[in-house]
């Protein structure tokens, strides 16, 4: 064999050899020369191939062991982005970055900072590049490359082409309807040439394991670069994941459809959804799975679920992780599922769940885990629940006791018994009253005990409240009423040991019109406070810091969930999603969930 085709066969092997693009910039980090180096350039060279070598006979032979799928748990499976309008077409994560196609709306990239739209495309499928700052997506039949930098979008293919996934940073694979029939093909996105790969659709590759993930008539393929093709399981919408250790796809049982995971050796699988029977029709499941996409930690997955009574779509963020998880953290899944209103993922926890969870009033609005009791394969977890009514001076503290059993190597929650009762509220006595299990225990104060310094109108009521979990403070608002002028709201704190007033902070229209309380919740420190206030039409929350009694945050167009600890989880609504956020008042930082 003469040397020009060494030199070609060696730059086809190089073409397949998968090259981890940010560990090669590392090292060229490293190995750069540096300006007072007195190595002769020969040996450096020398010393760089024997350590290259060295370092990939040590790996290859001291791997890290590789996590099985059924060892994976479930430790959160929350939905954290619903559309309000329009429908999600697609979406992908790539660099902490989800990008989301909604229909006839365009394509939107969603951080921590928020979303933003980046194109009116929209698109069927949708991938980003790992090489170029680029997304490949279809759209009516063909194939475009759309550049994040320059905005330029470039069609590579069309008629009759979907579900394109690079291969490389020259050529994609896609899925195309030929005579009836659906087979994957490899394009060159410059020379547009293609070939024929198999029969088959969504096609997902993974550069490191070179190895390509399909359907087939039901089932889930694997093809390795030999062209040897084995099943993994019965399936659709299969995904590998960014370090090529498992694939996610989705099964059908009985008419009920979830999420499942496989190592991509085959030796193990695990359900990772729990899909309840629709309200409609019990014999069918009331969600629909699509799209399942990996984060880059292989512990993270991101899916669509689309519920078919109500033809809304969420993207549900599912947490794996090797731990097991506890009866404590069960607890704190089911407590939380309800706070997002997330019934059916409460229900899930349950051995016999009710019809109904969750009502608009009272609601819920924050917990803690007070006890836990374990036994080999009992428990029993006591929390206290904290509920308030839409702008009414009412706050309850529920006692409740949690039983579980374990079963498949999971905790389930046998009953709940409300074991005690605190409420504070008014009873139409125009007094401020502490009930314990039903019954007056204290009498704290009413509005004639006020300062009225502290007062801004005759015309006043107290409209939320909450306890510090001391119990040592309440924290209440004073709504004015006003005809003649826009309303304002103070926030006070009623020291019970003291019985002093002190004023935490004001708050005023900034649209011109009347401003209401909606109800409060506080942080488990007892040093922050939040309100959820309309003030018109708009919708805002409110942060005040209780011991400065100074302003800790405020976002528009938002409602509170809970305090998770010292951080706030904060719904937000605008034009496009519902998106949650959890903002930490003593940092000002917001992040996503």
């Amino acid at each position: 064999m003469d040397s020009e085709k060494v030199e070609k066969l060696l730059h086809e092997i190089k073409k397949d050899i998968y090259v981890d693009q940010e560990l090669k910039k590392q090292l060229k980090e490293t190995f750069v020369k540096k300006k007072k180096m007195k190595f002769q350039r020969r040996s450096l060279v020398s010393t760089l191939v024997a350590a290259a070598v060295f370092f990939a006979v040590f790996f290859n032979y001291f791997q890290i062991k590789q996590t099985n799928a059924s060892a994976f748990n479930i430790q959160n499976a929350i939905s954290f982005l619903d559309v309000g309008s329009g429908e999600i077409t697609s979406y992908t994560y790539h660099g902490e970055i989800l990008y989301v196609s909604i229909k006839n709306q365009g394509i939107f990239s969603y951080t921590s900072s928020g979303y933003k739209k980046i194109t009116e495309e929209t698109a069927d499928s949708l991938s980003h590049s790992q090489h170029t700052n680029s997304l490949l997506f279809s759209q009516n039949g063909g194939i475009f490359i759309f550049n994040l930098d320059t905005k330029k979008k470039e069609e590579i293919v069309s008629g009759g082409y979907s579900q394109p996934v690079w291969k490389n940073d020259e050529n994609i694979y896609a899925e195309k309807l030929m005579e009836n029939k659906t087979i994957i093909v490899e394009i060159n996105t410059d020379s547009k040439e293609e070939k024929v790969i198999s029969i088959g659709q969504h096609p997902s590759f993974n550069e490191k394991e070179y190895k390509l993930v399909f359907e087939r008539d039901g089932e889930i393929m694997i093809r390795n670069k030999t062209g040897k093709e084995i099943v993994v399981d019965k399936g659709k919408d299969p995904n590998i994941s960014k370090g090529g250790s498992y694939i996610s796809y989705v099964q059908e049982s009985d008419g009920f459809e979830n999420v499942w995971i496989s190592d991509f050796n085959l030796k193990t699988k695990k359900k990772v959804t729990s899909n309840p029977p629709s309200r409609e029709n019990p014999k069918v499941g009331l969600y629909k799975y699509h799209s399942s996409v990996w984060s880059s930690d292989e512990r993270t997955l991101y899916v669509l679920k689309k519920d078919e009574i109500q033809a809304n779509s969420r993207i549900m963020m599912i947490s794996l992780s090797e731990s097991e998880v506890t009866s404590k953290d069960t607890v704190i899944r089911y407590l939380q599922a309800l706070l997002v209103r997330d019934d059916d993922y409460a229900k899930g926890m349950m051995e016999n769940p009710p019809e109904f969870l969750t009502y608009s009033n009272p609601s819920q609005i924050g917990y803690k885990i007070i006890n836990v009791l374990d036994s080999e394969d009992r428990a029993t977890v006591t929390a206290e629940v904290y509920w308030t009514y839409t702008a009414t001076p009412y706050y309850k503290i529920s006692t409740y006791e949690f039983e579980l059993y374990k079963a498949n190597n999971r905790f389930v929650i046998k009953g709940v018994t409300e074991k005690e009762t605190k409420e504070i509220f008014d009873l139409d006595t125009g007094r401020i009253q502490l009930l314990k299990n039903g019954q007056i225990a204290e009498d704290y104060f009413s509005l004639e005990d006020i300062p009225k310094s502290m007062l801004n109108s005759e015309n006043i009521r107290i409209s939320s409240l909450v306890l510090a979990q001391s119990g040592n403070e309440i924290i209440f608002s004073l709504q004015e009423m006003n005809e003649k002028k826009p309303s304002n709201v103070s926030i006070l704190k009623y020291n019970i040991k003291a019985k002093i007033f002190s004023l935490v902070g004001k708050i005023s229209s900034e649209q011109g019109q009347d401003i209401v309380i909606e109800k409060m919740s506080i942080d488990s420190t007892g040093g922050f406070v939040s309100a959820d206030v309309f003030d018109g039409e708009i919708s805002r929350v409110v942060v005040a810091d209780i011991n400065k009694g100074e302003s800790a945050g405020q976002f528009n167009k938002t409602h509170t969930i809970f305090w998770q600890g010292n951080s706030l989880l904060i719904e937000e609504n605008n034009e496009y999603f519902t998106t949650l956020y959890k903002y930490d008042p003593e940092k000002s930082i917001k992040n996503n969930f």
